[in-house]
């Protein structure tokens, strides 16, 4: 059966947020789920992969969230996770970097209402501590 370029973010998102259930850092990982579209919005998918990159390091649940949601990027861009970073500050062609951000937000924006059903995590809950 063939599914619409809807159907397949659907399916991705739904994936890519259940296989968070049950894990330590699955209230963090939602949280970040409803914030990581607003930080690319206002500074760009660069910038925001950037950051959240700076915040993966360690391995308290923070972290191991920050990691979620760069393996989660790699998983929508089809890139190697190891390597997301450094695709996306290579990427010289502007179309690519629009069509890569144009691919996210559309994704993300299914992940941030499964972040609600199956997390449990509502947008604007209790702080997790540092900022995102």
């Amino acid at each position: 059966m063939i599914e619409t370029l809807s159907q397949q973010r659907i399916t991705l998102a739904h994936d890519l947020v259940s296989s968070r259930l049950n894990r330590a850092e699955a209230t963090v990982y939602g949280r970040l789920c409803h914030r990581f579209p607003m930080m690319v919005m206002q500074g760009g998918l660069l910038a925001a992969v950037l950051f959240i990159s700076s915040k993966s390091t360690g391995s308290d649940e923070r972290a191991k969230a920050h990691r979620a949601i760069l393996a989660d990027v790699a998983r929508i861009l089809k890139l190697d996770e190891s390597g997301v970073v450094s695709a996306l500050t290579r990427q010289q062609d502007a179309l690519k970097l629009m069509a890569w951000t144009h691919e996210v937000l559309h994704t993300w924006a299914m992940m941030r209402r499964f972040a609600v059903s199956i997390l449990k995590v509502e947008s604007g809950g209790d702080d997790d501590g540092e900022g995102a």
